[in-house]
């Protein structure tokens, strides 16, 4: 197997989504309970786990039971739970590049919290939609959301939180925003990628004709992979927008949202499934070289982390519906945590 099970975060009122940290070493939560909780995913809750809970996570007991293997695990580590803001679901966060400022956003609302001390810092409103993604740019002074109203927008995060600019191209909702150097790039339910060139004040769309429900970047910038609601992932060169690659048949889409990313190696995309799953496709091949169970329903949002350099130091965590959040990592990784 190409990973196992080594911690889980059990959240009774997790919603669906996951957010791994700069450096790794921990985890932010959020969903339908309006929390946001910060974890360690590679440690456990002395509280509420035995050494003999954590000896009996093996993959022999994943492969022998998988609907209840969520279920058997320890906890990780609880860090703090972060005060309640908004008045709806949390629908999405983010960090700044250096994990001091938390983005999370619920109805037509984006707050902004200081990660450590947990204040709010600001809100910001302008959406005539509910917001849909949040990400921040590489040097962590502008924010960037995009909404079911089909806008995305770009704010001030220095001092005056303030609207900076509106780009309204899209038809139909935005699904994921992006954000790499000069270059912004978003993709939604029109079927189409958009990708602006501050510095030139340009636009390039690349059209894949499917709704798209998550993308990620690769880590050298040079790939987008966008997951589609017809249960495709797509691959695209970011410079032209060729489509390089497609990914089917091993996990399950077409009602939900479902997220996709990168392994910190570059070499599998890795989806959420309907099915409860975690799938990793070969980057070039477009095989399937794994497929993680355990969650009973669909597996929504993934985060990737570890080492970029070997593949016995990823690590994945995966959020779900059935309200479980998931950490799985190789079992090198898995023995030093312990």
């Amino acid at each position: 197997e190409f990973l196992t099970i080594s911690r889980s975060l059990f959240l009774p009122f997790l919603d669906f989504v996951s957010l791994l940290l700069a450096d790794n070493k921990y985890c932010i939560t959020c969903g339908n309970d309006r929390s946001v909780r910060l974890f360690n995913p590679t440690r456990l809750d002395p509280a509420e786990t035995t050494r003999e809970a954590q000896m009996n996570i093996s993959s022999s007991t994943l492969n022998r039971n998988r609907s209840r293997i969520v279920t058997e695990l320890p906890s990780s580590l609880p860090i703090k739970i972060y005060p309640t803001i908004h008045p709806y679901a949390i629908s999405c966060i983010a960090t700044d590049p250096k994990s001091q400022i938390l983005l999370s956003c619920g109805g037509k609302t984006m707050a902004c919290v200081d990660v450590i001390t947990g204040k709010t810092l600001g809100k910001y409103h302008g959406h005539q939609g509910r917001i849909n993604t949040v990400t921040c740019n590489e040097d962590g002074n502008v924010y960037l959301t995009g909404s079911y109203d089909g806008s995305v927008k770009l704010w001030d995060g220095r001092s005056s939180h303030s609207e900076i600019q509106t780009l309204n191209e899209s038809k139909d909702s935005i699904m994921t925003v992006l954000s790499v150097n000069h270059l912004i790039v978003s993709g939604g339910v029109d079927g189409c990628i958009r990708t602006y060139d501050v510095r030139r004040g340009q636009m390039r769309v690349d059209t894949v004709h499917e709704s798209i429900t998550g993308m990620s970047l690769s880590g050298d910038a040079k790939c987008i992979a966008a997951s589609c609601l017809d249960g495709g992932i797509r691959l695209l060169e970011h410079s032209t927008g060729d489509l390089l690659n497609t990914y089917w048949g091993s996990h399950v889409s077409g009602k939900y949202g479902l997220e996709c990313t990168f392994t910190k190696d570059d070499l599998h995309v890795v989806s959420g499934s309907e099915d409860g799953n975690v799938v990793l496709y070969n980057l070039v091949s477009g095989n399937c070289d794994g497929i993680l169970g355990g969650h009973t329903r669909p597996t929504c949002s993934i985060a990737c982390g570890g080492d970029k350099q070997s593949s016995s130091k990823e690590v994945i965590v995966s959020a779900s519906y059935d309200g479980n959040s998931v950490v799985w990592a190789s079992p090198e990784e898995s023995y030093r945590w312990a």
